[in-house]
């Protein structure tokens, strides 16, 4: 797996809104900020995974087994392309498709064959087939995501998805209650000279965060905060600031003690509440309602989600990015 510090190729955004920011094809894991190690997987290999059952419960608002868990409110569309993921592989409209690489190899998401570009692609091509023989005009899609799917594995399928004309994909997630909830994802097209300087901004943001510079990167005039999910904890920045640990006294990485801004106790949760809190007092300086969220490809499905639920209050537009 991929580990030096490299420009942004990818960027995600996911909250109650979501949108393909920017994306090339080449990707590996974020930079790790200093003082810092990078993120783990909360596996659940006794966690029951999604079933083809799970588009036709979204009919009913009845969720399926297998589901993450979330906050979100949105309600589940009816009538979009419909998959799954989960360690039995990718299912389209109820058949399989692929089968996934098994854990712990497949924070490399699916098998280099499967991808345009070899290893490092992101364009999974029988999943670009499959959904333009499927799609018949539809342009949404309802994605069943296992709770210990991997970010790279996710962010393969959105990527493919976006770049077939699925322009909205709504993520199955379950709501305390038991009823089907959905956290929507658009994919809206952009000129390629915009994807690029989106792109360039991103990868001067997570240099920053590295505790480094990238001469020639194009700054960009209000960069958005950003939050790193790391093994030991939560590194929040904003304006290619870090904020200090306890989310006070924002400095530069360079002259920080090493440690994230919140601490994540050995063999614990990070602390969800924490984040919630400073991520408003991020908001009131921050100059949209958007934050980057990123972590290393082996983030598991359910921590993300943990992560945009406790960002949603203050940010509900958060991106997700991948460096290479």
């Amino acid at each position: 797996m991929r580990s030096a510090l490299a420009p942004l190729t990818c960027v995600l955004a996911i909250a109650s809104t979501v949108a393909l920011a920017a994306c090339a094809e080449q990707v590996g894991p974020p930079a790790t900020p200093a003082g810092t190690t990078p993120p783990t997987t909360t596996t659940a290999a006794t966690r029951p995974l999604p079933t083809t059952t799970t588009a036709a419960s979204a009919a009913t608002g009845t969720a399926p087994a297998g589901l993450a868990q979330s906050t979100a409110t949105a309600r589940p569309p009816t009538g979009a392309l419909e998959l799954a993921v989960s360690q039995r592989g990718l299912t389209i409209g109820g058949a399989r498709l692929l089968p996934l690489p098994q854990p712990p190899a497949w924070i490399e998401g699916f098998a280099a064959a499967h991808k345009r570009g070899g290893g490092g692609g992101l364009f999974v091509e029988p999943l670009a087939s499959a959904v333009s023989a499927a799609r018949n005009g539809r342009h949404g899609a309802k994605l069943a995501v296992a709770p210990d799917v991997p970010y790279r594995v996710l962010v393969e399928v959105l990527f493919t998805l976006g770049q077939s004309e699925v322009s909205t994909v709504s993520l199955l997630v379950t709501r305390a209650d038991g009823s089907l909830a959905a956290i929507e994802h658009e994919a809206p097209r952009a000129a390629p000279t915009d994807l690029a300087a989106q792109a360039e901004a991103m990868a001067a943001e997570l240099a920053v965060l590295g505790g480094g510079s990238r001469p020639g990167a194009r700054a960009a005039p209000a960069q958005p905060a950003t939050v790193v999910l790391a093994r030991n904890g939560v590194v929040v920045s904003a304006g290619g600031k870090r904020l200090a640990p306890g989310c006070a006294d924002p400095g530069r990485t360079a002259g920080l003690a090493p440690g994230p801004t919140l601490a994540r106790r050995e063999g614990s949760d990070y602390d969800w509440a924490a984040l919630t809190a400073c991520a408003a007092t991020v908001r009131d300086a921050a100059p949209a309602d958007r934050i980057n969220l990123t972590a290393t490809p082996e983030t598991d499905f359910q921590t993300l989600v943990h992560a945009i639920d406790a960002l949603r209050p203050s940010f509900p537009r958060v991106q997700f990015a991948i460096a290479r």
